[in-house]
């Protein structure tokens, strides 16, 4: 039961992971100044969000796992 938990728990990381690493994304393309040339600053953004998805899952997931399956 503790596997359920902690893909639900990656989910919900992931999506708070993605979301966090949007907005970071976004606020170094701002102060840089990144330029927009072939979407440069799209891509960026992009890749930082799908970077901090996959943390937000991993970090999210194996703390639930851990804290579910250790005995009380």
């Amino acid at each position: 039961m503790f596997i359920i938990y902690s893909l639900l728990f990656g989910i919900a990381g992931a999506l708070v992971g993605f979301a966090a690493g949007i907005g970071v994304g976004l606020l170094v393309v701002r102060i840089t100044q990144m330029s927009s040339f072939e979407g440069k600053s799209g891509f960026f953004t992009a890749f930082c969000g799908v970077a901090g998805g996959v943390i937000g899952f991993l970090a999210a997931g194996i703390t639930a796992g851990v804290y579910l399956w250790s005995p009380p």
